[in-house]
């Protein structure tokens, strides 16, 4: 559990870090096409929406809630 937690944390932070060096660059000083410009504001948006959706309280209940033996009594 614990190294499943370390694993999803080094996830979660390098996401971060993906999300910040996107955002931080000026694509319009760069000579891309208007399409790669697209593709990348895409992206980040699906970070900016994945960074949002990830509440690590939520995870962790959810993880206790399944492995507690309470779902499955719910479904009997």
């Amino acid at each position: 559990v614990l190294e499943r937690d370390e694993i999803m944390n080094k996830f979660y932070k390098v996401t971060a870090q993906l999300e910040q060096s996107l955002g931080g660059i000026s694509y319009d000083k760069l000579d891309i096409s208007d399409e790669v410009k697209e593709h990348v504001e895409l992206v980040l948006a699906q970070f900016r929406r994945a960074n949002g959706r990830v509440d690590e309280l939520a995870v962790r209940l959810s993880y206790l809630y399944y492995n507690s033996g309470s779902f499955n009594k719910v479904g009997s």
